[in-house]
């Protein structure tokens, strides 16, 4: 399907105050926005952007480090202190998060009117597949779920301490190889989100392969009881177990 936005980049000219306190214009780094195809502006401006389909995009802007030395107060407490100077804010950095563009009752996208999904936590943010997304923070990566009809909508489907993180659906199709804390294994597209890795036990790319062959053939595929409770341990979903073929002793003595 041909979309109707395009990403465009362009070099803003920006107003900044001199040190003679007299105004003077400098072109910042490349702005990024979408245009549709009447060349309309219909998204606000970032420093980056990655269409990852499905009308969510992946975005970077520049944002403050903020450190709370200060826990237990109230968000007016906080605005009230950091005016003050009682709180540290670190040079800004460039961080990704991930949007998604919200449509009216025509279909059409409505101007600056997208919404931040995934907030501006990541070193950088990549596609994926299953309307899923690899995030990467500080040298670790995790998936991120933009399926607008999950649960996991929005979230991080593990913590993001994964060593190394394949798309889905590479080696069998609806899971990814990836590793936690040096083992090896695979994960579920539909694994249910994990704010800690305690517990997590990644399947293993034996289970991956028959799980991946039970559904595709719609059950009539053999899983062992193993494999079916490490799928209901990551996704709370527990597939029938199909029983194992037998062999029927033939009492016809004609038939040879």
């Amino acid at each position: 399907m041909e979309k109707d936005y395009e990403i465009v980049k362009e070099k803003v000219s920006t107003t900044q105050m001199g040190p003679d306190g007299n105004w003077f214009y400098y072109n910042e780094n490349c702005q990024c926005f979408l245009k549709n195809k009447d060349d309309e502006i219909i998204s606000h401006m970032y420093q980056c952007m990655l269409d990852l389909g499905n009308d969510h995009l992946a975005v970077c802007n520049i944002v403050n480090d903020v450190k709370y030395p200060m826990d237990g107060h109230s968000s007016d407490d906080r605005y009230y202190n950091i005016i003050h100077g009682e709180y540290e804010i670190k040079s800004p950095k460039l961080k990704w998060g991930i949007i998604r563009l919200n449509r009216d009752e025509k279909g059409l996208i409505i101007p600056r009117a997208e919404e931040l999904v995934v907030l501006y936590l990541y070193d950088r943010i990549s596609e994926n597949n299953l309307k899923s997304a690899t995030a990467y923070y500080a040298d670790k990566l995790t998936y991120l779920d933009i399926d607008r009809n999950s649960l996991n909508y929005g979230d991080q489907l593990v913590p993001c301490i994964l060593e190394h993180a394949e798309p889905f659906s590479v080696q069998h199709n609806g899971f990814a190889e990836c590793s936690i804390n040096g083992t090896v294994g695979f994960l579920p597209r539909n694994c249910q989100a994990k704010e800690s890795i305690e517990g997590v036990k990644l399947l293993t790319d034996k289970q991956a392969l028959l799980l991946s062959k039970y559904f595709s053939s719609n059950g009539s595929s053999f899983l062992d009881a193993d494999t079916i409770s490490a799928y209901f341990n990551l996704t709370g979903i527990k597939p029938e177990k199909e029983k194992e073929p037998t062999l029927v002793k033939n009492h016809n003595k004609n038939i040879k």
